[in-house]
């Protein structure tokens, strides 16, 4: 099995990625429905960027998709925030 840890995003570390989550974080929250590849444009970050940062968030318990690709939404978890004290 591969070593995944290596491939994660450590959401809480200073600087870009960081901050690319909180971008992510309030693209989502401006509207639930919003598609990959519009956050991907909104962020100013490649598609495969924010699947990766979104499936990190994921596997923490950050973010969640409910229903399909097409129809489907984001929740945000709201016991877990990211941000450094």
């Amino acid at each position: 099995m591969k070593d995944t840890k290596q491939n994660q995003i450590d959401i809480n570390k200073n600087g870009t990625v960081n901050g690319t989550v909180n971008e992510i974080v309030k693209a989502i929250s401006n509207n639930s429905s919003i598609s990959i590849d519009i956050i991907a444009n909104q962020v100013g970050k490649s598609r495969r960027t924010v699947i990766r940062i979104i499936n990190d968030m994921k596997e923490r318990g950050i973010l969640r998709r409910i229903g399909s690709d097409k129809t489907g939404y984001w929740e945000i978890m709201k016991g877990n925030k990211s941000k450094d004290n």
